[in-house]
């Protein structure tokens, strides 16, 4: 998924579906151009990422970060921090509708 401004990419989210029994949907990078911070362009790709898991009706959704900081900015997105081990944390959905 991309964010895109006046042709120029200006964020973008590595999505992966696992499409198999199990309907996974991973989270695995969000970024957003520094100049573009503060914008809302990672909650709107975090948005997207939603609604295209909703469509493909994932059991399970999962965020992958490395950064505690992120931890943050995803539980206040209605996620929850459910592994945490050196530089690897992993955050599922609470409260995506028509997902989980």
């Amino acid at each position: 998924m991309f964010a895109v401004n006046d042709g120029e990419v200006v964020g973008f989210a590595l999505v992966i579906i696992d499409q198999t029994s199990t309907s996974h949907a991973y989270l695995n990078y969000l970024f957003g151009k520094e100049d573009y911070r503060k914008t809302g362009i990672s909650k709107r790709l975090l948005e997207q990422f939603e609604i295209a898991t909703s469509k493909k009706v994932c059991k399970f959704v999962t965020l992958l970060t490395g950064k505690n900081e992120n931890i943050d900015y995803y539980q206040r997105q209605g996620y929850e921090k459910i592994f945490s081990a050196g530089a690897v944390r992993l955050l599922e959905v609470t409260s995506l509708q028509n997902s989980c």
